[in-house]
């Protein structure tokens, strides 16, 4: 079974384990292959135990490594609505170690989002509320862009 990049399936819900570093959901793919969902991202999410998700592949990395999305319960890539932009936080790349900016934004919906892409103005107007466009998801948080 070969996964693709940005493709969508189900996965099986077989339980909920704890391990030192937190818990985790086991996932189990046509009764071939079992992932490990970090729970701590989804609390949000309604996730059960013999039920199944839709997760579509995140990112496959050069070891093979497979990172899983489970899809957002509210929205969907392309989706726009309204944010509340209140923070601006300065993240780390893991590969390269290099800082960017992203803004920490919420609404009624989603208390874990943030903006990435957004004209460099726009931080001297924070905080402020928007119209922002979903772009992606990633650990549980909503990736926006204001353009």
């Amino acid at each position: 079974m070969q996964f693709i990049e940005n493709e969508v399936y189900d996965f099986f819900v077989e339980n909920l384990i704890k391990l030192p570093d937190g818990e985790y959901f086991v996932l189990n793919y046509e009764n071939k292959r079992k992932f490990l969902l970090p729970a701590y991202y989804y609390h949000d999410y309604q996730i059960e135990k013999n039920k199944y998700i839709k997760c579509y592949i995140n990112k496959i990395n050069c070891n093979g490594q497979i990172f899983l999305e489970p899809l957002h319960p509210i929205y969907k890539i392309g989706d726009v609505d309204i944010f509340y932009l209140y923070a601006v936080q300065t993240r780390i790349k893991r590969k390269t170690n290099d800082e960017y900016k992203v803004i920490l934004a919420r609404n009624k919906k989603t208390k874990r989002a943030y903006v990435k892409q957004f004209p460099i103005d726009i931080i001297e107007h924070i905080p402020l509320e928007t119209e922002c466009k979903i772009i992606g998801f990633k650990k549980g948080e909503v990736i926006l862009a204001k353009d």
